[in-house]
């Protein structure tokens, strides 16, 4: 399967959401899935995060057979079958 992982992040820093996102891209690859990143640039300023949301919404994701956001503004992606990760499920 093609799985792109979605993902908010501020240029030039390292969060936790990187090591997820990486993580996540090993277990799926080990199990013979297909996988690309696809990190999402988020402002600073509060019209710089708007900017984010915006673009997150009008990105269109074609190649891919599922999207897999750990982090907004991923999840406003519109993709059939987009899933939210959530830290907290099993």
């Amino acid at each position: 399967m093609r799985i792109l992982i979605a993902f908010g992040t501020v240029p030039f820093k390292r969060h936790d959401v990187d090591r997820k996102a990486a993580e996540l891209v090993a277990e799926l690859q080990a199990a013979g899935h297909d996988v690309e990143t696809f990190p999402i640039p988020i402002g600073e300023t509060e019209s710089g995060k708007l900017d984010s949301l915006l673009a997150a919404g009008l990105t269109i994701i074609e190649n891919s057979e599922m999207v897999i956001a750990l982090s907004s503004p991923a999840d406003k992606i519109p993709h059939q079958n987009l899933v939210v990760w959530n830290e907290g499920s099993a």
